[in-house]
């Protein structure tokens, strides 16, 4: 039989491994400010997406008034204000980039 090639196929049913599949959670970072970002507002919010990037960490950042009922479960006290996973983690000023990824690393890469 040489030169003779043999095709296998092989069908696997998956069907049961279905309740198996994990879902990505949503890695969501709340930065609370004025009612119109300030300036600092808007840097604390790159600073967390530029972390987020060399971490090669998904997020989706959510901006909302520190003055907002939202802001009042988190007990925002001084803005920028970071909140991750129900924990205001960082507040009063924009955050340098390692502390930043130091952050994103223990809320999210546990």
């Amino acid at each position: 039989m040489a030169g003779t090639h043999v095709q296998i196929i092989i069908y696997i049913d998956i069907s049961h491994y279905s309740n198996k599949v994990m879902v990505m959670a949503e890695n969501i970072v709340h930065v609370f400010g004025g009612e119109v970002p300030c300036a600092r507002c808007r840097a604390t919010e790159k600073v967390v997406l530029e972390a987020a990037k060399e971490l090669n960490l998904n997020v989706n950042m959510k901006y909302a008034s520190a003055l907002s009922p939202e802001a009042d479960k988190y007990d925002i006290m001084a803005t920028p204000a970071v909140v991750i996973n129900g924990k205001n983690v960082f507040s009063g000023k924009v955050p340098d980039k390692e502390t930043m990824k130091e952050i994103l690393k223990r809320e999210f890469m546990k």
